[in-house]
């Protein structure tokens, strides 16, 4: 038997089954029309009067900037923590990458780090090697001489220790260690690497994805434009 619902916003009565999502007191039709009307009131710069504004104030950063790092891992107290956080922002590794590595995937004579990469469309992860900074790779075979299981194995943990260290030097809440791999490719563009290379060393199939991985911070947005103003005066004359 089929039971009718009344829509709290156009007052029609309907069915309850095909005409209403589940929890939901506005019909599929109002829902589908609040919907169009929010995507063109932001597109008109506008919204509409039933749909509340987005706050004004200032939200912190999205990314970690390369100047944040020092202050960021001075807060990591945790020997493990410190070595796995410092290994994903200059290897630009995925965190689930990190999460398996063991002594074993590390070849110290070389400087390099095994690494299995996403599957492929046939099924087989391919293995790569990416090399690690000559002090971090000391630091690591010393690590593992002293503890077996030196990096962390469980996300959960991976994300409290970087939860913890964020919110001390007032960095967003919604920031995670992915954004780790984010300076990665920060850093290797302001080493003056091209986007394709950066694609490369990121380990990406679509290289449209890379553009999202480059982020200009404060400092460096700020010399750009002051060079541009020394080196091309003519185009800020008034």
């Amino acid at each position: 038997m089929q039971e009718d619902k009344t829509c709290t916003r156009c007052k029609k009565t309907k069915n309850r089954d095909t005409d209403f999502s589940p929890n939901s007191s506005w019909c599929k039709e109002c829902r589908r029309l609040r919907a169009k009307a929010i995507r063109l009131g932001r597109k008109a710069g506008v919204l509409p009067r039933y749909f509340a504004p987005h706050k004004t104030k200032s939200e912190p950063d999205k990314y970690m900037y390369p100047e944040q790092w020092p202050d960021f891992i001075n807060e990591v107290k945790e020997e493990g923590a410190r070595v796995f956080f410092d290994l994903l922002q200059s290897c630009g590794l995925r965190v689930h990458e990190g999460l398996v590595l063991d002594v074993s995937r590390f070849n110290f004579k070389d400087g390099t780090v095994r690494v299995e990469t996403l599957k492929q469309k046939d099924g087989i992860r391919p293995k790569v090697d990416l090399f690690v900074r000559p002090d971090l790779l000391t630091k690591i075979r010393l690590g593992f001489d002293t503890h077996p299981s030196l990096f962390p194995h469980s996300y959960d943990h991976v994300l409290l220790r970087f939860k913890q260290a964020a919110k001390k030097i007032g960095l967003s809440e919604k920031l995670a260690p992915h954004s780790l791999r984010h300076l990665f490719g920060s850093r290797i563009n302001q080493a003056g690497a091209t986007t394709a290379e950066i694609g490369i060393m990121l380990r990406h199939r679509p290289k449209s994805v890379t553009e999202v991985y480059i982020h200009i911070d404060r400092k460096r947005r700020k010399d750009l434009m002051e060079r541009t103003w020394k080196e091309q005066p003519h185009l800020w004359e008034s």
